[in-house]
C-alpha cells in the first residue's frame, strides 16, 4: 500500500473558513499531487502539534493491518529550528512554545516500513553572518532520519522570510515540477526517487537558488511515481481531503477495481478551474464551474460526482450558506456514503447550530449505509466525541462509546471515550478498566501507551487510593517507553516511601538508557547518584551517575567536589586528578575548584600542576600564606631557563589547542594555502595591499634592537615560523600582521618601551601563532560570515557534499577563484578532509574554531614567559585582537595551567617542577 502522511502547521478544517497559511498552501498542493494516479498514494493529512510522533504513530498502526506492505511518504513544510545540541525540531509556529522533534517521527516511520521517503522543506531563522546555517539544518535533519532507519531523505532549508510563515517556496514547487516531469517522460512506468532528485538538479534555475538542499538514498530504492499509472491529464484528479474513508483511507482513484475511470478533459479543466476560483476567494465563480462540471459528467453518477458535490458544499460554506452546504453534502453522501470530509463538514455545520438531535440522526443515517464493523465503530465514537466534547453529555456519550466497542472491541478511539466519559461521571475504577483495554490495544505504539498508563497510574494514587497498582502501572509506562518521566516522578515518591530503593534505581537507570535532553539527563543521573550514595552504598555506582551528570554540566563546581570526594573516598587518586582537568576548562576560576585541585596535585605527585593552581589563587587574591611562597619560590626570574626547545610535533599533536575540530581543521587547512593566495589577489586587484619601506626591514641575526631578539629567542624556543619584521614609528598597533604572501609582522618602536624581556616573550609568544598555516586564515577571513562562506566553497569544490546546494553571492565567487588556485596534493587532501567533515552545527563549529586560535596564542604566550600572573598583567594591558574579553583569556589562561598539556609541554622545555 501506498501511503503518504502530509502534515501542515494550519488545520485543513479551518482552511474552509478562510485562507491557508503558506505551509498549507504546500501541503495541499503535495497533498493533491500525491492522491493522483499516477503516485496511487493514500493521502492522511496530520495538523503540527505536541505529541506529532503518537499521532503519526495512530496512522501508520491503523494502515498495517492491511495484507499489503507499506510504501511510506512523510512530508513536511513549515519552520524548523536546532537546538544547542544541533537536534532538529519541527515547529507548529513562531515561537518554539509547540515543537515536534524530528527524531522520534523518523524512528516510528522507520519501524513501519523500510521502504519509504522523507520530504522536508525547513525554513529556520535567519542568521545574518552565518552563510552555513541552511547547511547545518540539512545535516541534522539528515541525522534525525538516519538515527530512525535507513528512510531516504529530500530535505530543503532557507532562512525565513520576513514576514513569511515558512510555508511553500521554491523547494516544494521544485519538487512538483520534477514529478510532472517525470510523469511526462514516462507516463505508464515508475520513477524513483534517484531519478526524482535528478530531474530536480536539472533544473538549475531553482535548484541552485535553494540555501540548503539534501538528497540521501536509503536503504531501498523509493518509487515516487507508481508502476503502470495512468496520466493525471486523464483523470479529474480530486484532493485527498475530500475523498477519505471513516478509517483514513483514501477512496481516490485508481481503486482496487481496476483503472481510474476516465472522464472528458473538458470536465477536468473546468473542475482545476473551479479550484483556482475557490483558491482565490471566488466562491460563486468555483460554484459555476463545478456545476458546468458536473453537467459534463453526465447522469451516470459516481466519485468524480461525489467530489464535486463535496468541493460546492465547501464553497456555499465559505459563503455562509449553511443549509445549501449541508445539502451538497448530503448529496456527495448519497452517491459515496464513506466520503468521511462530506460526513465531517456537515457534522460541523450542524454543531455549529447545536442541533444535537440532528447530528444523531445524519449519524444514524450514515450507520446504515455502513456494513463494515471498523466503519461502524468509527461513526458511533465521532457521536461518542460530539456528546462528551461539544453537548457535555456524558451518559449519551458513553452509550455511544459502548455502542462502538460492541462493534471493534480493541477500538483504541472508543475505548479513550468510554474512559473519558467514565471520568467525567466519576466512574474511575471503570475509567481505569477502560484505560488498561486501551494500554493493550497500543502494544506497537509505546509512546501512546505509555501515556495511558501513566494516566491510569495518577487515576489510582488521586482518586483510587491504590498506591500498589500505581506503582505497577508507573513501571509499565516507563518499561512500554522510558522517556516518560511524568511516570518516574509519580512512582519514585511511593517507592521512596516504602523503601523500596533497588527497584526505584532500576527505575531510574531504565529511563536514563533513553532520555536525550540533556537536562533531564542531568536531573536524573544526580537523583540516582544521591540514591546510590546516601540509600544504597553503592559508591562506584554513585561515582558514575555524579560524573555522567557533570559531564553534561563541568561547570558545576558543588558536583564536582561531591564527584571528587567519592574517588577520594575510594583511594583514587588518578581518578581525581583525570577528573579535575577534565572539567577545568569549563569551572569558573574560585578558590574552591583551584584549591581543591592544588589538594589533589600534590597527593598525586605533580608538583609542576600544583604550583600552577597555586598562581591561579594568587591572581584572584585567594592564596593563603603557603600558596603565596610556593608561587613566589619557583617564578622565574627574566626569561625561562629552557633546556631544549620546542618542535612541531608539540603543535601537530595538539597539544597546544587539545579541544580542536580535526575534522574542521583539515577542510580549511587544505585550502588554506590557496584561500590566502586569492585573497592577496583580490587586496592587490582593489589597491588595498600596504605598501611597506624596505629600510624598516630588520635583519633578525644583525639586528640588536631588544623587540627583534625577542622575536627571534621566542621563534625558536616554541617552534612558530619567524615573519618577516618592519619596525615603524607610527603603527596601529603595538605589534600586527600586514597581509602579504610572505609572513610579515609590523612593530612599534616603542612597543619594547618599560617591558622586560620576559613581557615581550608573552607578546611574541601570542603573537607568532597567527603564521603557523592552519591559523592563518584568521588574518585573511577575519569574520565568521567569511569563514563561513569559505568552508562552503571547499565543500563544494571538494564533491564530496553533494547536498550542500549553498552556491550563492561570495560562495560562488570563492568556488571559482579556489578551483584555479588548488593544485593536485591540495585537492587531494581537501577531498580526504571533506569526505569526513558532517556538516552539523556548523556555525558553532566555526565560532568555536576561531576562539580557539585566538586562545592559542595567549597559552603560547604564557608558556614562553613561565609566569600566570605575568600574562595576566599583559592580558590586562595589551587585550590582543580577536575579541575575547579579557575575562575569557584569564579564565581559560587559569585553566589550561593545571592541565595536562601544559605540564607535558613544560616538561618537554626542561622547565617542569620536580
Amino acid at each position: 500500500m501506498r501511503l503518504a502522511i502530509v502534515v501542515s502547521t494550519s488545520s485543513d478544517r479551518g482552511s474552509r473558513r478562510g485562507a491557508l497559511a503558506p505551509s498549507s498552501v504546500a501541503a495541499r498542493l503535495v497533498s493533491d499531487r500525491l492522491a493522483e494516479p499516477d503516485a496511487g498514494f493514500v493521502v492522511e493529512s496530520l495538523e503540527l502539534a505536541r505529541g506529532l510522533e503518537g499521532r503519526v504513530e495512530a496512522v501508520l498502526a491503523r494502515h498495517a493491518a492491511g495484507p499489503e506492505p507499506l510504501t511510506l511518504l512523510f512530508y513536511f513544510a513549515g519552520r524548523a529550528a536546532l537546538d544547542d545540541d544541533g537536534a532538529l525540531a519541527l515547529l507548529a509556529g513562531a515561537e518554539r512554545l509547540e515543537e515536534s522533534p524530528l527524531a522520534p517521527v523518523a524512528r516510528a516511520l522507520a519501524r513501519a516500513s523500510d521502504t519509504g521517503l522523507v520530504i522536508l522543506e525547513l525554513a529556520h531563522e535567519p542568521v545574518p553572518d552565518d552563510p552555513t546555517a541552511s547547511l547545518s539544518v540539512v545535516a541534522s535533519a539528515r541525522e534525525a532520519v538516519a538515527a530512525g532507519g535507513e528512510l531516504a531523505l529530500l530535505v530543503g532549508a532557507r532562512p525565513n522570510e520576513p514576514g513569511g510563515e515558512g510555508g511553500a517556496s521554491r523547494f516544494t514547487r521544485l519538487v512538483l515540477s520534477a514529478l510532472d516531469e517525470l510523469a511526462a517522460r514516462s507516463p505508464r512506468g515508475g520513477s524513483s526517487a534517484v531519478e526524482l532528485y535528478d530531474a530536480m538538479r536539472r533544473d538549475e534555475a531553482r535548484f541552485f537558488e535553494l540555501p540548503g538542499l539534501g538528497f540521501f538514498k536509503g536503504a531501498r530504492e523509493f518509487p515516487v511515481l507508481a508502476r503502470a499509472g495512468v496520466p493525471a491529464e486523464n483523470t479529474l484528479a480530486a484532493a485527498p481531503s475530500t475523498l477519505r474513508s471513516p478509517s483514513g483511507r483514501a477512496d481516490a482513484a485508481p481503486s482496487a477495481a481496476g483503472p481510474a475511470p476516465r472522464v472528458s478533459s473538458g470536465s477536468a479543466e473546468l473542475a482545476r478551474s473551479g479550484d483556482a476560483h475557490a483558491a482565490a476567494g471566488r466562491h460563486d465563480d468555483a460554484i459555476a464551474d463545478y456545476k458546468r462540471a458536473l453537467f459534463m459528467l453526465g447522469s451516470k453518477r459516481g466519485v468524480e460526482h461525489a467530489s464535486l458535490y463535496v468541493k460546492i458544499g465547501d464553497a456555499k460554506r465559505a459563503l455562509g450558506k449553511s443549509a445549501e452546504a449541508i445539502h451538497n453534502y448530503d448529496k456527495a453522501l448519497g452517491i459515496e456514503p464513506a466520503l468521511e470530509p462530506a460526513f465531517e463538514a456537515a457534522c460541523e455545520l450542524i454543531e455549529a447550530a447545536r442541533d444535537w438531535d440532528h447530528l444523531e440522526r445524519f449519524h444514524q443515517r450514515r450507520l446504515q449505509s455502513l456494513d463494515s464493523p471498523t466503519e461502524r465503530a468509527a461513526v458511533w465514537v465521532g457521536l461518542g466525541q460530539r456528546w462528551l466534547d461539544d453537548a457535555s453529555d456524558p451518559e449519551r456519550a458513553a452509550r455511544a462509546f459502548e455502542r462502538a466497542l460492541t462493534q471493534d472491541p480493541a477500538d483504541g478511539s472508543a475505548l479513550e471515550g468510554m474512559a473519558r466519559a467514565n471520568t467525567a461521571l466519576g466512574r474511575h475504577a471503570a475509567a481505569n478498566t477502560m484505560r488498561r483495554r486501551w494500554a493493550s490495544a497500543l502494544a506497537e505504539q509505546p509512546a501512546r501507551r505509555a501515556a495511558v498508563l501513566v494516566e491510569a497510574a495518577r487515576v489510582a494514587h488521586a482518586e483510587l487510593r491504590q498506591p500498589e497498582e500505581a506503582i505497577e502501572l508507573g513501571r509499565q509506562a516507563l518499561e512500554s517507553e522510558p522517556t516518560a518521566l511524568v511516570a518516574l516522578e509519580l512512582v519514585a515518591p511511593l517507592l521512596d516511601e516504602r523503601r523500596r530503593w533497588g527497584e526505584l534505581a532500576e527505575l531510574y537507570e531504565l529511563a536514563l538508557g533513553s532520555v536525550t535532553e540533556p537536562a533531564v539527563e542531568r536531573e536524573l543521573a544526580l537523583r540516582l547518584g544521591v540514591l546510590r550514595r546516601d540509600r544504597l552504598g553503592e559508591r562506584e555506582r554513585a561515582l558514575a551517575s555524579f560524573e555522567r551528570a557533570l559531564a553534561l554540566t563541568p561547570d558545576d563546581t558543588a558536583l564536582f567536589l561531591e564527584a571528587a570526594e567519592l574517588h577520594r573516598a575510594g583511594g583514587d587518586v588518578e581518578g581525581e586528578l583525570t577528573l579535575a582537568r577534565r572539567v577545568a576548562p569549563a569551572q569558573p576560576v574560585t578558590a574552591a575548584f583551584y584549591r581543591r585541585a592544588l589538594d589533589i596535585f600534590e597527593r598525586a605527585g605533580e608538583p609542576d600542576a600544583a604550583w600552577s593552581a597555586a598562581s591561579v589563587l594568587e591572581l584572584i587574591g585567594e592564596a593563603d600564606i603557603n600558596e603565596s611562597l610556593l608561587v613566589a619560590e619557583h617564578r622565574p626570574e627574566g626569561l625561562i631557563a629552557a633546556r631544549e626547545p620546542l618542535d612541531e610535533r608539540a603543535w601537530s599533536e595538539g597539544l597546544f589547542f587539545p579541544e580542536r575540530d580535526r575534522e574542521l581543521a583539515a577542510v580549511l587547512g587544505a585550502v588554506a594555502e590557496a584561500a590566502v593566495a586569492v585573497q592577496i589577489a583580490a587586496l592587490r586587484e582593489q589597491g588595498k595591499l600596504p605598501a611597506l619601506d624596505p629600510a624598516a626591514r630588520q635583519e633578525p641575526e644583525k639586528s640588536t634592537l631588544t623587540i627583534v631578539r625577542s622575536l627571534v629567542w621566542t621563534s625558536r624556543l616554541l617552534g612558530l615560523p619567524m615573519p618577516a619584521l618592519y619596525v615603524l614609528k607610527d603603527t596601529a598597533s603595538e605589534l600586527g600582521v600586514v597581509p602579504a604572501l610572505e609572513p610579515t609582522a609590523v612593530a612599534s618602536r616603542t612597543v619594547a618601551s618599560g617591558l622586560e624581556l620576559a613581557d615581550l616573550a608573552f607578546l611574541w609568544g601570542r603573537h607568532l601563532t597567527c603564521f603557523r598555516s592552519e591559523f592563518s586564515l584568521l588574518v585573511f577571513y577575519p569574520t565568521l560570515r567569511e569563514l563561513g562562506s569559505l568552508l562552503l566553497a571547499a565543500l563544494t569544490l571538494s564533491g564530496a557534499q553533494e547536498e550542500a546546494a549553498s552556491l550563492g553571492g561570495e560562495v560562488v565567487r570563492l568556488t571559482g577563484v579556489l578551483d584555479a588556485a588548488l593544485g593536485d596534493a591540495a585537492r587531494s587532501r581537501l577531498s580526504e578532509a571533506a569526505a569526513r567533515f558532517e556538516p552539523k552545527n556548523t556555525r558553532k563549529r566555526i565560532e568555536r574554531w576561531a576562539r580557539s586560535v585566538h586562545l592559542v596564542g595567549a597559552r603560547a604566550g604564557l608558556l614562553a614567559c613561565g609566569d600566570l600572573g605575568r600574562a595576566a598583567a599583559l592580558v590586562r594591558r595589551f587585550p590582543g585582537a580577536g575579541g575575547l574579553s579579557v575575562e575569557a583569556q584569564l579564565d581559560d589562561l587559569a585553566a589550561w595551567s593545571i592541565g595536562a598539556e601544559h605540564a607535558e609541554l613544560r616538561r618537554r622545555l626542561g622547565i617542569a617542577l620536580g
